[in-house]
């Protein structure tokens, strides 16, 4: 089910906005993707470094009510060349939510950096198919506030390492990515 899932951010890519104003799905896109160190390896497809991104609503879907709920988003791409997919599966019973998915503060831990294992699932897509690059978090905090009537939380300090597209393995790789903090506040589209 999860790559039926992960094929839809071709869907949620649409054209870039103007940095500092709200981009698509309403997030904030003050990171630093302009800086020099942010922009220099074009093939990696992501910024370096998002920094602070501010909040979004971004789209939120209640799979299994208390055991799979999915939010994504898009953010601006490196050097405001195309948009990049934040996308987030959270699975009751595993990973940093292996008590279940319910209000509270989680660091997401080794088993959150394997998708066969990972609870907090938070990845990025940056770019188009056939050549876009897929990250996997492989750290930070995730933050839940509400998870009931609506989704709402924050990412912080979460890390990025690529990843297969195809079957999610991990790859040696030199990009990865990083953001600072980014709050999200959605209500659900879809629920059960």
């Amino acid at each position: 089910m999860r790559i039926h899932l992960f094929v839809l951010f071709v869907i949620g890519v649409s054209a870039c906005g103007d940095r500092g104003t709200e981009g698509p799905g309403g997030a904030g896109v003050d990171g630093n993707a302009n800086e020099p160190d942010a922009c220099a390896d074009q093939d990696c497809r992501v910024a370096a470094d998002y920094a602070d991104l501010g909040s979004t609503a971004g789209i939120a879907n209640r799979v299994q009510p208390d055991s799979y709920l999915i939010w994504h988003t898009n953010i601006e791409g490196e050097c405001r060349t195309e948009n990049v997919l934040l996308w987030a599966d959270l699975m009751g019973g595993k990973g940093a939510l292996s008590d279940g998915i319910a209000p509270g503060t989680y660091e997401l831990a080794e088993a959150d950096f394997s998708m066969d294992t990972c609870g907090a699932c938070i990845r990025m897509v940056g770019g188009d198919e056939p050549d876009a690059r897929c990250y996997l978090a492989s750290g930070g905090t995730l933050v839940l506030a509400e998870v009931d009537e609506r989704l709402s939380g924050q990412l912080e300090s979460v890390t990025f390492s690529e990843i297969r597209c195809e079957d999610f393995a991990p790859i040696d790789s030199d990009c990865t990515s990083r953001i600072g903090s980014l709050a999200f506040d959605a209500e659900y589209v879809f629920t059960d």
